[in-house]
């Protein structure tokens, strides 16, 4: 049997998932209230099934001072129920992290032996992402030796003004919030004439010693606005492998595996990106003008954007262009799966 609740907001969200087992004829339950707040809100938790008459004891993991505070001993009434308060809360080293913490619940009573473990997953929401060149989402946590990223979207037409040279990528990749980035993305771009180009490229980023970014040629892999792109990046047995298809022109094309090259991409694999980019080249560039871009199916080892145990925002601002090209990220839709992008000029 299993019990879940929690809480969303702003600050964070608290997901709780209790699993019972029973020696006994009872069916304990607990159940939250309230079901939603933030960092240093009060649950009252409430035991329901147990044997009456007896003392629920309990062991939590606290981490860190403060992270979880309340009274841990509630006695079960009659009724065979008991409440008391817990917060998720503040300590002295700062807000409760990340994880997965187990509170174990034990009563024995009349020859009964109840037990709860009490899985107490903190999730982060909304860290701002440290890539003022991306917009979109990013999540942490992946396990080590098997990742992948996949993730599709429509190529959006670029909107050109003569006299302007402007460029935008839109990829799915593993690395990039604080590592080497792995990806496979199509491109949106504007010459000084003031025409479209398009195009895809793969390849990694950021690592010393790295092989550049492999631009394909638009004849054997030709890439049109409306196109729909499904991409991914896989990695396992220390190789990367990269997908790229086009539904509409029954396209697959496939990259690798490639073999990691430095200590620096071993970093990688354990965080995967959806994004649009303005992309680098001297400098970053003018961000082309694509309106708005829809992300969808986006998965992290088969698992939803909000899923994950930490997940990045960004937000996009050239900053060598007086901040004026801009483009943000909506919120998840689709269960976590999905997004959309605007181009802004402010």
């Amino acid at each position: 049997m299993s019990v879940t609740g929690g809480c969303t907001s702003g600050a964070g969200e608290y997901a709780f998932t209790l699993d019972v087992a029973s020696a006994c004829a009872y069916s304990p339950t607990v159940t939250f209230s309230p079901n939603s707040g933030s960092i240093g809100t009060t649950f009252t938790i409430t035991g329901a099934g147990w044997a009456p008459g007896g003392r629920v004891t309990s062991t939590i993991p606290y981490g860190s001072p403060g992270w979880f505070t309340g009274y841990q001993t509630p006695t079960v009434n009659a009724k065979g129920t008991f409440s008391y308060k817990e917060t998720v809360g503040t300590g002295p080293n700062g807000a409760t992290p990340p994880g997965v913490y187990p509170f174990t619940y034990v009563e024995s009573s009349g020859g009964c032996s109840l037990k709860y473990v009490q899985n107490l997953t903190v999730r982060v929401r909304n860290v701002p992402a440290p890539n003022q060149k991306y917009a979109g989402y990013g999540v942490t946590g992946l396990p080590n030796g098997h990742a992948s990223v996949a993730g599709s979207w429509i190529v959006p037409a670029a909107h050109c003004t003569p006299g302007l040279k402007t460029a935008s990528g839109f990829w799915v990749g593993l690395g990039a919030i604080n590592a080497p980035v792995e990806q496979i993305a199509t491109d949106s771009n504007c010459g000084l004439l003031g025409k479209a180009s398009y195009g895809a490229i793969w390849g990694i980023y950021g690592a010393p010693g790295y092989t550049p970014l492999t631009t394909l040629d638009p004849k054997k892999y030709p890439v049109s606005p409306g196109d729909v792109m499904a991409a991914s990046v896989s990695y396992s047995g220390g190789k990367y492998t990269f997908t790229m298809s086009d539904s509409g022109k029954s396209h697959k094309w496939t990259f690798g595996p490639r073999p990691v090259s430095g200590p620096t991409e071993n970093d990688a694999h354990n965080q995967a990106v959806w994004i649009a980019e303005a992309p680098t080249a001297t400098f970053i560039q003018p961000l082309t003008n694509f309106g708005t871009v829809y992300l969808t199916g986006c998965l992290a080892n088969g698992r939803s954007i909000s899923s994950a145990s930490v997940l990045y925002t960004f937000d996009l601002t050239v900053p060598s262009f007086n901040n004026l090209f801009k483009a943000r990220p909506s919120g998840l839709q689709a269960n976590g799966t999905a997004f959309n992008v605007k181009w802004s000029l402010t």
